[in-house]
């Protein structure tokens, strides 16, 4: 073909999702009034372009639970109707996005695979191909979110594959995990593996407005692929593929003075029009006739799991502090799911039927309401916070998710010893190690064990860890929470034989009226659907512990040293050391001044564990504190660690306990893109609650590799190779690229660490954020991820990467905190670098996700694996996954007055007791904090912070106007919202608030004043208020250079 003849195509995406982590459910400005303006205005202007006889056209993305069957049918039933008539007239397609609006990434098989055939049909009749006809059969992933093993099942649904950013700013998902691409491949589609020897599907690349600004605006751009094409260096046509949130402004023209119209990326749309319809070999086309004429130029292998957040990856979506409170509802919705799946196998078929109803079938499902729980708005691309009533709707539905799987799980447990009790056999008949399909579970509630001092009895097993997953042998921990009757001291634990258990008594709580909470810790080693019966027995003498602080822990693979300046001396696997005096680092970065400044531990004590009672395991307690300067006074952070090492396993346990500082919040975030409605402490920037530095190092020629695991069972790794396919990425100060089901390991091919979470702690799709530094070999003597803290400080969390010298790369991994500073670098795609800064500085989801754990309290579990080798070994793989999905327990004997079937009962019974313990107390009540009023149409949303105190029952709201008038009062139950309606419009009202306990009620917080009123667009600068002046004075420079030398 000539070049003459070759073309440059442009294709226009509109992602049309109207449920937003920036906005609520309003229909209007501070909600999804927004997006219904925006789409009908780009509606009208396709319109009017083909009125004028200009080629105008583009495709439409949609969610489809939220946006098709929500909202629109309800509030904009015209749009459907016009989309639907520019597609039948042949101008638009449509194509599907998750019918969730997913996280689909972090979906299992069943979720996954319900998504996409939703998004095309389903019972509700809101499918795309319902609503259209026509449908393109790729797939626009919500947020670009796509993992390991995905491939098969796109094609099994009938999706030829589907669309990713490959973007020069830090909106991405390819182009910094890949060689930079040749024209040919970057500008047309390609076939995308995640693994070698896959089927490889389509990916069509794409790029967001913000894009155009690298290479000054559309038209330049264009005319730069055209020189390609005439100059001989491209030989084949090519198309710039744009595609982005149809509720953003720049989609309309900027209202500027007709002086200054020639200013490109001001004209919206019609800009866009103008500049494809002013050139003959340029043209409008749509993805299905692009892809049929031009099959994919070339392949490529990613191995990442992929999202488009800050640090391209999984940032603003799985590290926020409430991020990982919504996941672990979810993920424990999964857990009890699974878990009623296994004890359902032992129970009569109308019974197990209705269960599978309850879990798995309706809208009304724990799955159903848990696929809906998986839109990525409930975790959230907006940081550091998602908005209030977005916050509110997502623990609604997936503390719903949780509570009907939960109730499944105990209604199964309570069936099957009922069953169970009844059963005429003797209890020395029954098989005492069988498959959950077998005879019996052992002595029944009402069939007491022989001896008088048995307490309990409890039946251990293990599962299948997936609807569609094959059960496996693990050989894991096993957590019992017990509530020990008055004058119980200590217990011993024996199998259904008689036998004795190597058990320990943990973490014991004492209570007014005698009684005492603790846990009890021992290994299970269980075969797939095995499970073990075992008493639990009060006991005269304690088993010893050691005497005073416990500074070392050992077994025949581990040997961990303690020190009270570092927390951790040493930790060795084998003799080998995988952590020095600098592995455990944590700390809190915090703006004190002018610049962020980081604040460390200061030391550490050893807890006094002398009242547990140890069998077959020991355990050290350490507690610290991260004081901070701060412009309201000086606060701390306090840490505390719990190291578990059992005699039989080959793993260090970790309880980690983070209470956060709380520091007065005077910001409110209100932009043209976020409305979050809650007061914050901008000044946080990082926290790092348990921050290991491995002494696993490579070079940077051998790079480091991360292993990770996700929802569909798939197993697969990536290199820390950034640096060689950007120089400037050798060191990243943030990364977390892996999905994390369950658990994340880094290895240099000769050793490895293998971390895991537990799902009945605290979770997260993605729960290890990473640090990587690259440095030459003197330097290695101090760091943090390569930095010392005082260097660290002084760094204030960025480095460029760029270096002549290859060096040594360390990682630093920070489960469950989240890390901040310089995004990835994307120099290697060529451009001029000003979209790049535009978006650093303007973009509501790179922002620090430090403030939303001001004041907050963490609790979670962790797993550390050293190992040998590349992979971890297949065994530890599946021991990680019985950390992850612990072993479950079934109660089949209590001690009287103490009703419990599974653990969840009895920490009910515990939490009870605590809560009744603290409402004794005659300390006064404190009152709400963070208290603001946020205006509406003729009302105000209230929202606050809650006392950290339980005694607080309720609390009592008033309001009044603020020239004059009556207070009204209104007592309301606990909650951290409140909506006050029938308010005047244009009249300034004060509001207070106060909280209530039984005979006390605190202070009246200080009064939040409002005008409510129909809330309206924000102004179009505001996104622009953090852009330096040097960056707009290069827009200018490129903007005019375009300006005087484009005809």
């Amino acid at each position: 073909m000539s070049q003459r003849l070759y073309k440059v195509y442009v294709i226009l995406g509109f992602h049309a999702s109207f449920y937003h982590s920036w906005r609520g459910d309003a229909p209007d400005e501070a909600g999804f009034g927004t997006d219904i303006r925006l789409v009908r205005a780009i509606i009208r202007m396709l319109d009017q372009a083909n009125a004028a006889g200009l080629s105008a056209r583009g495709y439409w993305d949609f969610d489809v639970y939220w946006t098709l069957e929500q909202i629109i049918p309800a509030h904009a039933p015209d749009i459907i109707e016009n989309i639907r008539r520019r597609v039948q007239s042949g101008q638009d397609e449509v194509m599907p996005g998750p019918y969730n609006n997913g996280a689909n990434h972090a979906a299992t098989e069943e979720e996954f695979r319900t998504a996409l055939a939703y998004a095309l049909e389903n019972p509700y009749g809101s499918g795309l191909k319902q609503l259209f006809g026509r449908v393109v059969p790729l797939y626009r992933p919500q947020e670009t979110m796509y993992t390991a093993g995905q491939n098969a099942i796109l094609a099994e649904e009938g999706y030829d594959g589907f669309i990713a950013y490959y973007s020069s700013i830090p909106f991405n998902a390819l182009s910094t995990f890949i060689p930079t691409l040749p024209p040919e491949q970057r500008y047309n589609p390609l076939w995308l593996r995640s693994r070698p020897g896959e089927r490889p599907v389509i990916v069509l690349p794409t790029v967001s407005p913000m894009d155009l600004f690298n290479y000054t605006c559309l038209e330049k751009w264009l005319l730069d692929l055209r020189r390609l094409q005439t100059s001989g260096q491209v030989k084949s046509d090519l198309v710039l593929h744009l595609n982005f949130d149809a509720d953003v402004e720049t989609w309309l023209p900027v209202n500027l003075p007709k002086a200054f119209a020639w200013f490109p990326n001001t004209g919206g749309l019609p800009e866009y029009i103008r500049a494809v319809n002013k050139y003959p070999w340029a043209a409008f086309t749509v993805p299905s006739e692009y892809l049929r004429s031009h099959p994919p130029q070339g392949e490529i292998l990613v191995r990442q799991d992929l999202a488009d957040g800050a640090f391209d990856g999984n940032y603003p979506w799985a590290e926020k502090f409430t991020s990982l409170g919504n996941w672990t509802l979810l993920e424990q919705s999964r857990l009890h799911s699974y878990r009623a799946m296994a004890l359902a196998q032992r129970l009569p078929a109308p019974l197990a039927a209705d269960l599978d109803r309850r879990l798995w079938q309706g809208s009304d499902s724990a799955f159903f309401q848990r696929l809906i729980g998986l839109s990525t708005t409930h975790f959230g691309m907006s940081t550091p916070i998602i908005n209030e009533e977005r916050q509110a709707r997502a623990e609604a539905i997936l503390g719903g998710a949780r509570q009907i799987a939960a109730a499944a799980e105990r209604e199964a447990a309570q069936a099957v010893r009922d069953q169970d009790a009844a059963d005429p056999l003797p209890a020395r008949e029954r098989e005492v190690a069988s498959p959950l399909g077998g005879e019996g579970w052992g002595e029944g509630q009402n069939r007491r064990p022989a001896g008088g001092n048995v307490l309990y009895a409890f039946a251990v097993y293990n599962y299948a860890r997936g609807r569609q997953a094959a059960p496996k042998a693990a050989r894991m921990a096993v957590r019992v929470p017990l509530l020990l009757p008055p004058g119980v001291a200590q217990v011993a634990v024996t199998d259904a034989d008689g036998q004795p258990v190597q058990a320990s008594l943990v973490n014991l709580q004492p209570f007014a009226d005698g009684s005492r909470a603790g846990e009890l810790l021992f290994v299970g080693d269980l075969g797939p659907e095995e499970r073990r019966v075992y008493r639990v027995e009060a006991r005269a003498a304690p088993v010893a512990t050691a005497a005073g602080p416990v500074k070392s822990l050992q077994n025949r693979w581990l040997d961990l040293r303690l020190a009270e300046q570092s927390g951790i001396a040493s930790l060795q696997f084998q003799g080998q050391e995988i952590g020095g005096s600098d592995f455990l680092q944590p700390f809190v970065t915090y703006r004190s001044g002018q610049k962020p400044q980081s604040w460390w531990a200061t030391g550490y004590t050893f807890a006094d564990l002398s009242a547990e009672s140890w069998d077959g395991l020991a355990r050290a307690r350490l507690q610290t504190q991260i004081p901070m300067d701060t412009p309201s006074g000086r606060y701390a952070s306090e840490l505390t660690y719990t190291f578990t090492l059992f005699n039989d396993l080959p793993y260090l346990l970790v309880d980690v306990v983070a209470d956060y500082a709380y520091t007065p919040p005077r910001d409110v975030i209100q932009t043209i893109q976020q409305k979050l409605r809650r007061l914050l402490d901008r000044r946080w920037i990082e926290v790092a609650p348990f921050q290991l530095n491995p002494a696993i190092t490579a070079p940077a020629t051998s790079p480091l590799r991360i292993w990770k695991h996700n929802y569909l069972g798939v197993t697969s790794s990536y290199d820390l190779n950034y640096g060689q396919i950007n120089p400037r990425n050798k060191n990243l100060d943030s990364f977390n690229h892996q999905v994390t089901a369950g658990w994340v390991a880094m290895s240099n091919a000769q050793r490895g660490l293998l971390l895991a979470e537990s799902a009945e702690a605290l979770a997260s799709l993605a729960f290890c954020p990473m640090r990587l530094r690259d440095e030459a070999p003197s330097r290695l003597t101090s760091r943090n991820g390569g930095d010392s803290p005082s260097r660290l400080a002084s760094r204030n969390g960025g480095r460029d990467g760029a270096s002549d010298v290859d060096g040594i790369q360390h990682l630093s991994l920070n489960p469950f905190g989240s890390y901040f500073g310089r995004q990835l670098d994307y120099s290697h795609l060529g451009g001029n670098g000003v979209g790049s800064e535009l978006a650093t500085a303007a973009s509501s989801a790179l922002r620090p996700n430090g403030p939303s754990f001001n004041g907050q309290s963490q609790r979670f579990s962790l797993l550390l694996a050293p190992y040998a080798g590349d992979e971890p070994p297949a065994t530890l793989q599946d021991d990680a996954a019985a950390f992850f999905y612990p072993f479950g327990v079934l109660y089949l004997q209590t001690p009287p007055g103490i009703a419990a079937v599974v653990p969840d009962d009895v920490r009910g019974l515990i939490a009870a007791k605590e809560r009744a313990a603290c409402l004794a107390s005659t300390a006064p009540l404190p009152p709400p904090t963070a208290f603001l009023a946020n205006a509406e149409d003729a009302a105000a949303d209230l929202v606050w912070d809650p006392p950290r105190d339980e005694r607080a029952v309720g609390y009592e709201v008033r309001w009044r106007q603020a020239e004059a008038g009556e207070w009204q009062t209104e007592k309301i139950a606990p909650a951290n919202r409140w909506h006050v309606a029938n308010l005047e419009n244009g009249k300034n009202y004060v509001f207070q608030l106060r909280a209530l306990a039984q005979g006390r009620e605190s202070a009246w917080t200080p009064e939040a004043r409002c005008l409510p009123r129909p809330v309206k667009a924000a102004s179009l600068v505001s996104a622009a208020s953090g852009v330096s002046p040097w960056t707009m004075l290069r827009l200018v420079y490129y903007s005019l250079r375009h300006a005087l030398t484009t005809p």
